[in-house]
C-alpha cells in the first residue's frame, strides 16, 4: 500500500509539472 501512495504521489507532482506545458 506504501508503494501504491509514493507512486500516487510521483505521478501527481509530475502531473503538476507537465501540465502547465500542456495545457498552455
Amino acid at each position: 500500500m506504501e508503494n501504491v501512495v509514493a507512486a500516487n504521489l510521483k505521478i501527481q507532482k509530475a502531473y503538476l509539472y507537465i501540465c502547465p506545458v500542456i495545457c498552455k
